[in-house]
């Protein structure tokens, strides 16, 4: 998306994406520099651009404070007469209550919310969580897959950068053998965790492909990949740059690895590929595969990365890889869209809904039903920062409210008044 600014001319570009209902890589930072101090609107074109075109629309945009003292801006819609007599009577929506913009000036911002212990382990639905026998009436008591997790508590933190917001959580995970050691990972809702975490020199940064990286599209009924998030390439190019001595490793379930990359538009990697796990190596698991890599290496490498979008995986890696100095990151980004397929496949073969399919496989996956509230329960920490916006926004539309109905009861008014149908002192 592209705009020029009215009154100060200035152009500017923006990278945006709508699949998640939010702006995501946008250049706040020039923005709000353009709108100065001033407490005003600005009129703005923006150039939404599509694959069949582009459309161009009027928004007007001004800089706002929050409660809390932070700057940022708002956006909202110019036209007020298009809501003026809408059903729901809204004179105006606010751009930012469906796309909410952050910006912060001077400095990171971090906004923190709990989850409990019950939060995480139980089914949305009501039926069996983690730990509890299956109950749901369509379950057929297929093997479930468990997850053995420590009472403990989540402490959810918003965070932002200048093109993105996310939310991350430290959880904590029994190994799947030694039910004594634990291990923690970290849940995120973006790749923008990943260059925060890179503290060694000569780290290895071990990155999952499909729902983690790239995810598969259909365009004009052929298949094709593209990046997860609109801000991956430009992850992976800052730590690159940043970490000229990393060494990426791409370990996948699926195949054509590179390929995926490419046709993503991501930047070469130069990475060691490890894929098609199920048929190269014998039904290996990430772990064992990724174990044996590491031990070939002996001391080339202080730290270990390895970020994916399954708690399975994450099981794997952490049992066998926990003798090193290992990070991992749970990618919430992507998890629901395979969990969308799984269900689909369920919903086909046992000839059921697919709300109702879901219910079973959150009773059966437990590392699914973890990924899920996960996914879910972090979401809500992100809206806590879209009502800041909107308790600013309230304020603002009471005042234009009035203003807009007392310039058209004016409008209505002088227009009698030019047609001679009321005399101009009841005016």
């Amino acid at each position: 998306m592209s705009g020029v600014a009215n009154g100060s001319q200035v152009s500017h570009s923006y990278s945006v994406d709508f699949r998640n209902g939010r702006v995501e890589n946008l250049d706040a930072n020039k923005l709000v520099n353009e709108l100065g101090s001033s407490q005003d609107w600005k009129d703005v074109t923006f150039v939404f651009k599509k694959t069949d075109g582009a459309v161009r629309k009027q928004y007007q945009v001004k800089a706002v404070q929050t409660k809390d003292g932070h700057a940022s801006f708002m956006l909202r819609e110019k036209s007020w007469l298009e809501r003026a007599f809408s059903y729901n009577k809204k004179y105006r929506k606010p751009l930012d209550a469906v796309l909410p913009v952050y910006q912060v000036r001077g400095g990171s911002r971090v906004i923190t919310s709990t989850i409990s212990f019950d939060e995480l382990t139980s089914h949305p639905d009501g039926f069996a969580g983690i730990g509890e026998t299956s109950n749901h009436p369509d379950n057929n008591n297929r093997a479930k897959w468990k997850v053995q997790l420590p009472p403990q508590q989540l402490s959810a933190k918003l965070k932002q950068t200048d093109k993105t917001v996310f939310v991350e959580t430290d959880f904590q995970v029994k190994d799947r053998f030694k039910s004594a050691q634990v291990h923690t990972i970290k849940a995120t809702t973006s790749i923008s965790s990943l260059p925060t975490q890179i503290t060694g020199t000569n780290p290895i940064i071990v990155l999952d492909v499909d729902e983690t990286l790239v995810r598969c599209v259909s365009v004009s009924g052929e298949k094709t990949f593209e990046a997860l998030e609109p801000n991956t390439a430009a992850v992976l190019t800052e730590i690159k740059q940043k970490h000229p001595n990393a060494k990426f490793v791409l370990i996948s379930q699926g195949c054509d690895s590179k390929s995926k990359l490419e046709q993503a538009k991501l930047p070469e990697l130069n990475p060691v590929v490890f894929e098609s796990l199920s048929s190269q190596h014998k039904g290996a698991s990430k772990g064992k595969v990724l174990n044996n890599y590491l031990q070939q290496l002996k001391d080339e490498f202080d730290q270990v990365i390895f970020m994916d979008d399954s708690v399975r995986e994450h099981q794997a890696v952490a049992g066998k890889c926990a003798d090193y100095n290992l990070t991992q990151l749970l990618q919430l980004h992507g998890p629901l869209e395979r969990m969308e397929r799984s269900v689909q496949k369920e919903a086909n073969q046992k000839r059921i809904q697919t709300d109702k399919a879901l219910e079973v496989m959150l009773e059966n996956e437990e590392d699914f039903l973890v990924e899920y509230n996960l996914h879910h329960k972090l979401k809500a920490c992100e809206q806590r920062i879209r009502n800041c916006f909107l308790e600013i926004h309230q304020s603002e539309v009471k005042s234009q409210r009035y203003k807009a109905f007392l310039a058209f009861f004016n409008f209505f008014g002088n227009s009698l008044k030019e047609h001679g149908q009321i005399r101009p002192d009841y005016c």
